[in-house]
């Protein structure tokens, strides 16, 4: 079987102590499927032999033309053929047919460069693809036999679109950086809407193009690749390999075995694709860049927009990192001149960006104090559904409510190994830990007070926002957008598909909407809580509520329909909240920079965490007071803690932290390295590095 390439082995050991981890981890995200270093299983078929053909009956006849449409094992063609398997078995015996050996896990499909194309009749086996032949436009004088382009869909997304002339310079400038060969990161920086995808496809082509070369495409959201396939397939006409957790064990098999031996040409997977053992990397696009989900929070604890950029530049290729509001460690790389910036200042065709608008929840309260509504977001929904479009409503809780607590006696409910809250579910009558998956029927008094029905729910969830909507707009069609509602992909194409094909008027959903959906007839969108991101301590509080926002509201107007968008705050002064309501991400990114920098964090500085946890409190207390007692002193290192965590108790474990700002030129890997090997710490401690944190909890 293939080995896994030298490359990737490099890759490995730089990880390992960039990261900190022991090598072992690593590998174990290497080989994901070990069988696929063994040869592949086989299975046995039978085909005509070409042999001449004995004595001939009606059946012997009906399983000759059965075995030369398709290559079926014996029983199949038996079934097909509606005859007993000693038909088959008579055929085999006196060399009418043949048995051969298959490979369960055969090749993948060659990707097609030259587009448009029609894949008008796909033949099985060798015959391949059958173009149709098209007569050409008047200009030329004769027909010419030459793919024809795909019939556009409705939605422009199953067809091929003709790149603007802003697209096209774009493609040019990143192909010309393929083909030169080496390492190059360009920053691919669009607006929402503007046809980023279709930019980084001509440089996929681009790449395909030099015999043997590999792409890798990462997506945020397990949730976003049935989309992004229906785009590969649309400019390639072929399936691209899949990469996720949801893919079957055999699809992993063949898919790891593929990669290594170089036959998978182009790979689109969530952020473990980048382990894969490719032989012979050309490109990899990082499509939403900006997405927090690219950072890994359990087990090996890594940043794959990161560690793709270094495994790049090992493997001297190409890298895109793509969208509309890139994260400010990559603005402050292109705008120093270390990564390209290329950009796509307006929207594909018609289409313009969405007017923004702040409502000051002070001065436009909702009517009550159980709505969450204001007057303004009411009247735009309703105005939108009078003209036949669709709304959506923004709101970044799933369940009913954030937290559960006894009128009587202020008991509030939480997790019983942890010190999160407990999140109700109404449409379920259940309370949920989001943390630890922790579920449990609303209980019917409270535990402290034993007052019957005393539980009241406070702050709003999607459900919440659900059953306000569906009181004011009874004849609407409304569905939630959550985990909870959409757990599988499957679910997540079902609601997507009803929502491009007009069956929904208005979509409520969380954080899962603001990511890549183009929605034709979506003018309108409401965030319900634009401040719920600012909480809490988190140094990207105020960069993530922008782009979170920003990449909700670029989901209206994104046809030829102009879009709107609303905004409730109780602080609309706030830099971020000026800059959503201006759209001027350049002036908060360049406000935001100048804080970090005098803070020297992160993109100026270094930040790392160290979090200690054990079983019970003061082993948790002790083991961090050894470790802060030999903490290396170090000229441009600051230790800050140990100090209980935010989430100071998680599934019975008690935590504390230390955060770490190190100046860029320390090496904050080795540092920390050396740090934890001074101490010896008793086998019930667990001690986890987090190289740049992202998770504050």
């Amino acid at each position: 079987g293939p080995l896994v390439p030298e490359l990737s082995r490099q890759f490995l050991d730089w990880a390992t102590s960039y990261l900190v981890r022991p090598p072992g981890d690593l590998l174990r995200m290497v080989v994901r499927s070990p069988e696929a270093l063994l040869d592949p299983p086989t299975f046995s078929v039978v085909r005509p032999s070409g042999a001449a053909l004995p004595k001939m009956t009606d059946a012997r006849t009906r399983v000759m033309r059965e075995a030369e449409k398709e290559t079926v094992s014996a029983a199949e063609l038996a079934r097909r053929a509606d005859v007993s398997s000693a038909v088959v078995k008579g055929l085999i015996d006196c060399g009418a047919l043949e048995r051969v050996e298959v490979s369960e896990d055969p090749p993948f499909e060659e990707p097609i460069l030259d587009f448009p194309f029609s894949l008008a009749e796909k033949g099985s086996g060798d015959e391949g693809r059958r173009y149709t032949r098209v007569v050409a436009s008047s200009a030329d004088t004769a027909a010419v036999d030459r793919p024809s382009p795909p019939a556009p869909s409705p939605q422009g997304r199953g067809g091929v679109r003709a790149l603007s002339d802003i697209q096209r310079a774009a493609a040019d400038q990143i192909c010309a950086a393929v083909r030169a060969g080496g390492f190059h990161v360009s920053l691919l920086d669009g607006v929402t809407g503007s046809g980023k995808t279709e930019v980084y496809l001509e440089a996929a082509a681009e790449a395909l193009k030099q015999p043997g070369a590999q792409v890798l495409v990462l997506i945020p959201e397990i949730a976003l690749t049935q989309a992004a396939m229906a785009r590969f397939k649309a400019r390639f006409g072929v399936d691209p390999v899949e990469w996720h957790s949801a893919i079957t064990h055999k699809a992993r098999r063949r898919a790891w075995r593929e990669v290594a031996a170089g036959r998978a040409r182009l790979v689109v997977g969530a952020r473990s694709a980048l382990f894969l053992p490719f032989k012979d990397l050309r490109l990899i696009v990082i499509d939403e860049e900006h997405d927090p989900s690219y950072k890994q929070e359990e087990g090996v604890i890594y940043q794959a927009r990161d560690l793709a950029v270094a495994r790049a530049k090992m493997g001297a290729c190409s890298i895109i990192l793509a969208s509309a509001t890139p994260s400010l460690e990559t603005l402050v790389n292109a705008q120093q001149g270390r990564y390209a910036h290329v950009k796509l200042p307006v929207r594909h065709a018609e289409a313009e960006l969405p007017d923004v608008e702040l409502v000051d929840l002070k001065l436009d309260p909702p009517p009550d104090k159980n709505r969450w509504l204001s007057p303004k977001l009411v009247t735009a929904c309703a105005e939108a559904l009078s003209r036949g479009e669709q709304s959506l409503f923004y709101m970044n809780r799933r369940g009913y409510a954030p937290l559960t607590l006894c009128r009587v006696c202020g008991h509030r409910m939480k997790s019983p190994e942890t010190e999160s809250w407990l999140v109700e579910h109404r449409y379920t009558g259940r309370l949920v830990c989001h943390l630890t998956g922790f579920s449990m029927p609303k209980p019917k008094a409270c535990p402290e007070c034993l007052t019957p029905d005393s539980f009241t729910s406070i702050g709003p969830g999607v459900e919440r926002v659900h059953e306000e909507i569906s009181a004011l707009f009874p004849t609407a069609r409304i569905e939630i957008f959550s985990s909870d509602t959409t757990p599988n992909g499957e679910a997540v194409r079902d609601l997507v598909t009803r929502m491009e094909t007009g069956e929904i008027d208005i979509l409520i959903g969380t954080q899962i909407v603001a990511k890549g959906h183009n929605f034709p007839n979506l003018t309108f969108v409401g965030v319900v809580d634009a401040d719920s991101g600012l909480k809490g301590g988190d140094l990207r509080a105020g960069e993530r509520t922008f782009q979170l926002i920003s990449q909700v509201a670029g989901r209206a107007g994104r046809h030829e329909k102009k879009g709107r968008a609303l905004i409730q705050t109780y602080a609309p002064h706030e830099p971020v909240m000026q800059a959503l309501a201006a759209q001027d991400r350049d002036a908060f990114m360049a406000a935001e920079a100048v804080e970090r920098e005098a803070a020297g964090m992160p993109p100026y500085g270094r930040l790392a965490a160290l979090i200690v946890s054990a079983a019970n409190d003061q082993r948790a207390n002790e083991a961090a007071k050894a470790l802060g007692e030999q903490a290396p002193n170090v000229k441009g290192v600051d230790i800050w803690g140990p100090a209980p965590a935010p989430l100071a108790v998680i599934r019975g474990m008690h935590r504390r932290r230390f955060l770490i700002r190190a100046d860029r030129g320390v090496d904050l890997s080795a540092f920390l390295a050396s740090w934890t090997a001074r101490v010896k710490l008793h086998s019930a401690v667990r001690v986890q590095i987090d190289v740049d944190p992202y998770s504050f909890l």
